[in-house]
């Protein structure tokens, strides 16, 4: 995750075998809305992470904002932002189980 200074979390990374990558709904750029219900506007990163993580084996609903575009994996920050303030896109949820490591940052 990724949260620069306009209050907006982003999906930076996806982790390789993890619970994100399995699955598959989720990808680079796309824009963390709210953690169980709980808007994440103008959080901070590790509040947005203490939200996502929890008892391996419970569920997480994510609501996120599918990136407008396909970003390369370098793409800045503000690369990101300006796609979604320059497209539309979709919402959607992603119901994914915890693991005991939590969230990588």
């Amino acid at each position: 995750l990724e949260a620069p200074k306009s209050g907006w979390v982003f999906v930076k990374k996806i982790m390789p075998g993890g619970v994100a990558e399995r699955d598959g709904s989720i990808t680079r750029g796309d824009r963390l809305l709210a953690v169980d219900g709980r808007a994440t506007d103008g959080m901070d990163l590790n509040s947005v992470v203490s939200c996502i993580t929890g008892p391996e084996g419970t569920d997480v609903v994510l609501k996120l904002q599918k990136a407008p575009v396909t970003l390369p994996e370098n793409a800045p920050v503000h690369d990101i932002m300006a796609a979604f303030r320059n497209g539309s896109s979709g919402q959607y949820l992603a119901c994914l189980k915890r693991k005991a490591a939590g969230v990588r940052t």
